[in-house]
């Protein structure tokens, strides 16, 4: 599961699904009612954090584990429209019934592992079954998913290339490595493996950053810094906010009553290298305040995109005068595509507004006062203003 699937994973709900899966570990399978495999994940999913409704998911986890591997697909197919929980559960009990039958669906999982009309999570699912019977014929299918629209398979993918470009840089063979690299910068979609990627050739001598990797929106203007002391200005919405709401847009020549008289807009760019826009330096480290920073985005044409947002600070984010985003969350960490959030990006030109928040902690720790913001589509590529 991605870090952000784990944010909306239910601890307890967790355990509580994991005890009814071993509750039936190692028996025979046993006469049930059947359910479908839809009722079977409808129960399963209506189990509540303080295990209501165990009973009733303990009774879909025996008839779900009598499926016939031919029945597979079906578990696959249920992947499309599960939770993260109900994902991992249905992974388990995938295998599981795989280890119990005697038959081994090979073909099956390949032709379903490659057919991109499938949903991506059962995808991914099928090629690591298919990889436990048949490692090479599914290294080489792998090797074709650099361009899959399924995550699971073209992180698969770029792993691949990942690793002959380090044998490459281990055998001496430094351009064929940056090669690899290049390759795999231009495939990943994956956060962990982007950065690897850049690190790697930036260790070779290679410009490469982050930002540009990332597409991260580098230009942007800021104003502040407006009152937030005991955090009162998460929830105000000051001048600047109040007519961004209402217009969608942003009036630059007036100057609008701040923290300690009038602030005005002033332009403030990212770093280079990590795409972070740095608002400690802009506003010489204040504490406890708020500032707005603006830009726009060009879109080709209408289209659903994620917002982006990674923020050490309490935030909120505006597209086209809608909020997407809000956390009140200070210094509790942060990382590349913290938060997400769909939109609806309109042909031409796009407004965005983000609202960050610094406290007033004095540890050292909590002086960071930074974001970084990108525009990616559904399957995490960054997109380009104008492009």
């Amino acid at each position: 599961m991605t870090p952000i699937d784990l944010i909306f994973c239910s601890r307890r709900f967790s355990l509580a699904i994991a005890a009814a899966a071993l509750l039936f570990d190692g028996m025979p399978a046993i006469s049930a009612s059947p359910l479908s495999v839809e009722d079977a994940l409808a129960a399963v999913s209506s189990v509540s954090p303080d295990a209501a409704g165990l009973s009733k998911a303990t009774t879909a986890v025996t008839s779900l584990r009598q499926l016939p591997a031919d029945r597979l697909p079906d578990l696959l197919d249920a992947m499309a429209g599960a939770d993260p929980v109900s994902r991992n559960w249905i992974r388990g009990l995938a295998f599981d019934i795989k280890r119990r039958t005697s038959l081994s669906p090979t073909d099956m999982l390949e032709d379903y592992a490659m057919d991109r009309s499938k949903n991506m999570f059962g995808r991914g699912l099928a090629m690591e079954m298919f990889q436990l019977d048949a490692p090479e014929p599914a290294a080489q299918r792998i090797g074709q998913c650099l361009d899959d629209p399924s995550l699971p398979l073209r992180e698969m993918a770029v792993a691949q290339v990942l690793g002959r470009a380090e044998q490459a840089k281990q055998d001496g063979d430094e351009a064929v490595a940056k090669k690899l690299y290049r390759q795999a910068l231009v495939s990943a979609r994956q956060p962990r493996q982007l950065e690897g990627a850049v690190a790697a050739l930036k260790g070779l001598g290679e410009t490469a950053s982050i930002a540009e990797a990332f597409a991260m929106i580098k230009h942007w203007k800021t104003i502040g810094p407006f009152d937030n002391v005991g955090g009162v200005g998460f929830d105000t919405a000051y001048s600047v906010e109040k007519d961004y709401v209402r217009t969608a847009a942003i009036n630059f020549n007036p100057a609008a009553d701040g923290k300690e008289g009038e602030v005005s807009w002033q332009d403030i760019k990212a770093d280079g290298d990590t795409g972070n826009v740095d608002l400690a330096t802009a506003f010489d480290k204040e504490k406890g305040a708020v500032a707005y920073v603006y830009t726009t985005f060009n879109s080709p044409a209408a289209q659903t995109a994620q917002a982006r947002l990674g923020s050490i600070a309490a935030n909120k984010v505006w597209i086209n005068g809608d909020e997407l985003i809000a956390n009140k969350i200070y210094h509790s960490g942060t990382a590349l595509d913290q938060y997400i959030a769909q939109v609806e990006l309109k042909a031409g030109e796009n407004t965005i507004l983000i609202k960050n928040c610094q406290n007033e902690q004095t540890e050292g720790w909590a002086q960071e006062w930074e974001f970084q913001f990108r525009l990616t589509d559904l399957n995490g590529k960054g997109l380009t203003s104008g492009n």
